[in-house]
């Protein structure tokens, strides 16, 4: 019985939307070409956001060069949203099992072979997101590798990340499709399947490698992502404008989230003069968040904001 559920574990869909990605692109389709197995079905689906750079070329002279490999591409730009785009491929997908991931990981060679053995009815598999580090004294990569893509962590508060999630295909489905929020679309996914009894198993040999945020403006583009979809959010639940504005009114204040990464910045030995640096960019940060939730919430299009 188990040899069978093994088996049927075998028949993967990866759904990858991409917007803009050729910087990472290739990187990640020579990952995937890494993984193939004559024993497994495999499909590639990639799904096209509006890019508007050499992705979709790039994209091109792969697929010619490897035309063994099942690689599907689709372009979708009625929406400018990666939730709105997976739910896309998801309609697409031909597999048992769904493994979500991003254009800018690298996929380890063991990463599906792990899914294999870990994904079954009623589980939805939260992999390993590793930051990688190239400047260990970068203020910015070490606060990314904190904040940021955390599965083990946000597998406890049942909040997990599409950069690396599986699940049944049927599974899916009794949860629903993501809610199309721009940002935060897995996390709400999540902590839906986990009300109606769905496990959400943290499992640290399904890894991927994701490249730090290097910049103070990457991070800065990320977090104002994040509260802008936290406004989409609070408009489609038709929650309240007001409580949504204190919230992150509150938040520029929240000096005990400063102290917290400032002690994580002096344990990795940063010294006393970038640690000031941070908190002050911190504080601004904090401030465009507020400004972005409110745009999520009026409805603003995010790429007029220049945060896709």
């Amino acid at each position: 019985m188990e040899e069978k559920n093994l088996n049927s574990n075998k028949s993967i869909s990866i759904i990858v939307p991409f917007y803009n990605s050729e910087k990472f692109l290739l990187t990640f389709l020579k990952s995937f070409k890494s993984l193939n197995k004559e024993d497994m079905d495999i499909e590639l689906i990639l799904v096209d956001n509006g890019s508007t750079d050499k992705s979709k070329d790039i994209l091109d002279v792969f697929i010619k060069n490897n035309p063994k490999l099942n690689i599907k591409y689709f372009y979708y730009n009625e929406k400018a949203d990666s939730y709105a785009s997976r739910n896309f491929a998801v309609r697409q997908a031909n597999n048992k099992v769904l493994a979500f991931t991003d254009s800018d990981c690298i996929l380890e060679k063991d990463w599906l072979d792990n899914i294999c053995v870990n994904v079954r009815e009623s589980v939805v598999v939260a992999g390993n997101i590793e930051i990688q580090i190239v400047d260990k004294y970068n203020i910015w990569e070490i606060f990314d590798s904190i904040a940021h893509l955390n599965n083990e962590k946000m597998s406890k508060s049942k909040r997990v990340a599409t950069a690396n999630l599986a699940v049944l295909k049927d599974d899916f489905y009794k949860v629903g499709y993501f809610k199309e929020l721009f940002s935060g679309g897995d996390h709400e996914w999540s902590m839906r399947a986990d009300k109606i009894g769905l496990n959400i198993k943290y499992v640290d040999n399904v890894k991927v490698l994701h490249p730090s945020r290097k910049s103070f403006s990457e991070i800065l583009k990320k977090d104002k992502r994040v509260a802008y979809g936290e406004g989409v959010n609070y408009r489609l639940s038709r929650n309240s404008f007001i409580v949504l504005v204190l919230r992150y009114f509150v938040k520029i204040f929240k000096i005990s989230t400063n102290i917290r990464y400032s002690k994580e910045l002096k344990k990795r030995d940063i010294n006393l003069k970038n640690i000031l640096e941070f908190n002050r960019k911190f504080m601004k940060i904090r401030m465009c968040q507020f400004k972005s939730a409110i745009y999520g919430y009026k409805g603003v299009d995010s790429r007029k904001l220049n945060i896709s």
